[in-house]
């Protein structure tokens, strides 16, 4: 089972469907089909919201672990202003958002995988043109 699946557990066992989800957890509805069907990474912002509402992210990027944590997360005043500034500055620079994504990706080998695999799908004429115009 790997991420796609277990966004899938998460939402059966809220009883959502897949509208209902994106709204839960503050993302467009295609967004999130698209991180059900393993076409996009789920982002910080998105994982820090499942652990919020119970579910232990350890379990959902490497499936190891307990699914649930044993509380609702909530996050100290600190890292919530730490957070909300990162979400920010995140979303004014591409850098700073893919500087994020890379450390996820050393954090956890599963997030690398699915990144190569998602990036293998790209067509390889697609990849020539974007080389070509930089």
């Amino acid at each position: 089972m790997d991420i796609c699946e277990r966004l899938k557990v998460i939402r059966k066992d809220l009883g959502c469907r897949q509208d209902e989800m994106a709204e839960k957890l503050g993302v467009v509805y295609k967004t999130y089909q698209r991180y059900e069907q393993g076409k996009n990474l789920p982002t910080i912002t998105f994982l820090i919201e499942i652990a919020k509402i119970g579910y232990n992210l350890n379990w959902l990027i490497t499936g190891h672990g307990d699914r649930f944590t044993s509380q609702h997360m909530e996050l100290d005043p600190l890292i919530k202003e730490i957070w909300d500034w990162v979400k920010e500055e995140s979303e004014k620079d591409a850098k700073i958002r893919d500087w994020f994504e890379i450390e996820f990706q050393r954090k956890f080998p599963e997030f690398s995988d699915w990144t190569h695999k998602k990036k293998s799908r790209v067509p390889q004429v697609a990849i020539e043109e974007n080389s070509r115009k930089s």
